[in-house]
């Protein structure tokens, strides 16, 4: 997905670039549309003229950032679920489970 203006990357890509950093959990959707210079209202239009939103791209990104972490077994899956952005382990062992079929222990062990 390009932009029309010389091939730069479009708003979807820089979005989860954006996302893929994580660095201090999930970034709000306020905080993006700001680091990409677009207001909220513009980036959810956008998003959804793509045919997604700003959970399905956030959950894409967690996902894969999880898969990558569950690979370190240095890693607990409690600091996995806070390094990804949420507030008790919990909420990730349920995203986690509803992404892949499977508990975050059992992808490990796999």
């Amino acid at each position: 997905m390009d932009d029309d203006q010389g091939g730069r990357p479009g708003l979807v890509e820089r979005l989860v670039a954006e996302l893929e950093t994580l660095e201090d959990g999930a970034p709000t959707f306020a905080c993006v549309a700001a680091k990409l210079v677009v207001s909220h209202r513009t980036l959810r239009r956008r998003l959804k003229a793509e045919g997604t939103s700003y959970s399905k791209l956030l959950a894409m990104v967690r996902l894969e950032a999880a898969r990558r972490c569950l690979a370190n077994d240095n890693l607990t899956i409690d600091e996995i679920a806070y390094q990804l952005g949420y507030t008790e382990p919990t909420n990730f062992r349920h995203a986690f489970r509803r992404w892949t079929g499977q508990p975050p222990s059992a992808y490990r062990a796999g």
